[in-house]
């Protein structure tokens, strides 16, 4: 019994450690993601019309640029399949 307790003793500043830096990372994710919205209907509202609004623009905005980046990449694939089309006919199989 008294091993079990020294094992437990030793540990606790490695567990008081991890709590503290849970508690740490938990309260930047909270300052990231902003503060609390009101309570206030009149406040609430437009404040979640401005998030919903700001979500739109970030989700149209990456659609963009993958739509942008698809489209470099089916260039790109084009062009090499191009490429070695020509050189399969210029060459005939031997």
């Amino acid at each position: 019994m008294q091993h079990l307790e020294q094992v437990i003793k030793s540990r606790i500043p490695g567990l008081q450690s991890l709590i503290t830096k849970t508690i740490a990372e938990l309260e930047t994710e909270l300052n990231r993601l902003g503060k609390p919205i009101a309570n206030d209907a009149g406040v609430r509202q437009p404040t979640i019309l401005l998030l919903a609004v700001q979500c739109c623009v970030h989700i149209v905005f990456h659609t963009v640029l993958i739509s942008v980046y698809l489209a470099v990449l089916s260039a790109s694939i084009t062009k090499y399949a191009l490429q070695f089309l020509r050189i399969s006919i210029d060459q005939p199989a031997q």
